[in-house]
């Protein structure tokens, strides 16, 4: 309760795996919160994916080929 006021919270882990919370006034305020706050999380942890992919298929570190890194650069 903060001057008064009474607030629901939740905890969700955020991109880098530290806790944060979510405060509403309703339990229905604070679910869709929760569930805009973990759509942003999924984005961005997929955007992330997407980015270190393409810059190891840019550097050579990805066989697309065989769909997997390759274990060592060919320094040939």
């Amino acid at each position: 309760m903060k001057r008064g006021v009474l607030y629901y919270r939740t905890r969700i882990k955020d991109a880098n795996g530290k806790l944060v919370a979510i405060y509403a006034k309703t339990p229905e305020e604070l679910y869709n919160k929760e569930t805009l706050a973990l759509e942003q999380i999924n984005l961005y942890c997929s955007r992330q994916r997407t980015i270190m992919y393409s810059v190891e298929v840019h550097n050579g570190l990805y066989d697309t080929k065989r769909g997997r890194r390759k274990m060592g650069r060919d320094t040939s």
